[in-house]
């Protein structure tokens, strides 16, 4: 929309101060021409004034600007549009002195590192995957199907047997469930409270660990335990009994499958 024509504070331009100091560039010139004009013509209601995209497409390319676009020499006597064309210079000249953008398109070798990068850690995450279902499959617990019962003579261990091992020639089995363990022990063996225990190894702390109480009658003695082997991977292990009033633990191998 066109604005008023009238311009007040409008002062000719003979009456503006001559600058025989201006250097060759009239850029003091310039300078004190926009003061003066800042402090002498104040126009509050911009009547007259040319719109902001007039002003700022003449601060960018002048060459599209003409006259009556900027409504003669309006801008010559009005501080609003000196204002608003000093504001429009410095911003040009912020936007000039950036750093020159990096192109959002990139070359595909540009790309190349972070494409080796990202297939890199999806190669990592899927063999991670795959090897805790793996793990899982052979750590995690077998689904249960009731409570194995299952019975283990070892009465012919006699009075043979110590703490390095067992004179059972015939390994023990035991599934990967919850089995309910009817232990026969070596013969004469103490009535009373036992500890029954799963290791790894003799000398390995215990993975499964269950209290029992031995009867006896004559030279049999035997116990109940109940022990959680599902999670246990297969393999060999020791079975160890170790009664309350004895220092030893007598172990006897096994296999979980």
């Amino acid at each position: 929309m066109v604005r008023g024509s009238e311009n007040p504070g409008k002062e000719s331009v003979s009456n503006f101060p001559k600058f025989a100091e201006d250097d060759e560039n009239d850029t003091l010139l310039f300078s004190r021409w926009e003061e003066h004009v800042l402090n002498n013509c104040p126009n509050p209601e911009r009547i007259g004034c040319p719109d902001y995209e007039t002003l700022k497409t003449f601060v960018e390319t002048p060459r599209k600007v003409g006259l009556p676009e900027l409504h003669g020499d309006h801008i010559t006597h009005c501080s609003e549009c000196t204002r608003e064309l000093i504001e429009l210079r410095r911003l040009r000249e912020e936007r000039l002195n950036q750093p020159a953008q990096v192109p959002q398109t990139r070359s595909w070798w540009g790309w190349r590192p972070a494409v080796a990068v990202v297939s890199l850690c999806l190669m990592l995450v899927a063999a991670t995957m795959v090897w805790i279902n793996q793990d899982a499959k052979s750590k995690g617990p077998v689904p249960e199907d009731g409570i194995a019962e299952v019975t283990v003579d070892l009465s012919a261990d006699g009075v043979v047997r110590d703490s390095e091992g067992s004179s059972v020639d015939k390994l023990i089995s035991l599934p990967r469930r919850l089995v309910d363990l009817h232990l026969i022990l070596p013969y004469y063996s103490p009535a009373g409270d036992y500890r029954v225990m799963v290791a790894q190894g003799r000398n390995s702390p215990p993975v499964r660990l269950g209290q029992a109480i031995a009867t006896s009658q004559a030279a049999r003695t035997e116990l109940r335990v109940r022990l959680d082997l599902r999670d246990l991977r297969p393999g060999r292990y020791y079975l160890g009994t170790k009664h309350d009033g004895e220092a030893t633990t007598y172990f006897y191998p096994f296999t979980v499958g």
